[in-house]
């Protein structure tokens, strides 16, 4: 038992989350909460805009709805009954946003990550919203650019 607790501050208990294109590797502590996509529980964008998709109501918020490939560029994602969502604690950069959420486009699951178990991909292309592109055992993640979706949601 000793030495499980000693591993285990090096370890980040994370979220892969899987959006159109990419899979998003979020830290669990950043995620607030994965819900299902309801359509009841979506307000559609009154405006047009490139990644915004609407307004999700959650816990008594209404939180910017955002299409994270859209952003960067890629096709937006297909949003059923089958997606979750993603509910993303906000970092600050605007006082008055809390959260931001983001489509899912499968089944997140829990990764557990180690600096031995992630290697950065420096030859990765460049996408907006992309803080870092990285593997993670063998699998092939990006770490969003969080304060970046938030100055976009803050704006629409």
């Amino acid at each position: 038992m000793e030495q499980l607790t000693q591993e285990r501050p090096n370890e980040v208990p994370s979220l892969a989350v899987p959006v159109a294109g990419f899979t998003l590797l979020l830290p669990t502590i950043s995620v607030a909460e994965m819900v299902p996509y309801r359509k009841s529980r979506f307000i559609p964008a009154e405006q047009e805009a490139t990644g915004f998709l609407g307004r999700y109501e959650w816990r008594d918020q209404k939180v910017p709805l955002l299409s994270f490939e859209e952003l960067n560029g890629l096709p937006r994602g297909e949003v059923s009954g089958y997606n979750q969502v993603a509910i993303i604690n906000a970092t600050g950069v605007n006082s008055e946003l809390a959260y931001v959420a983001v489509i899912a486009q499968g089944i997140p699951h829990v990764a557990r990550v180690t600096p031995e178990a992630i290697q950065e991909l420096t030859d990765a292309d460049d996408f907006p919203y992309v803080k870092m592109t990285v593997v993670v055992e063998g699998q092939e993640a990006v770490i969003p650019d969080v304060p970046a979706l938030e100055v976009t949601a803050a704006e629409l």
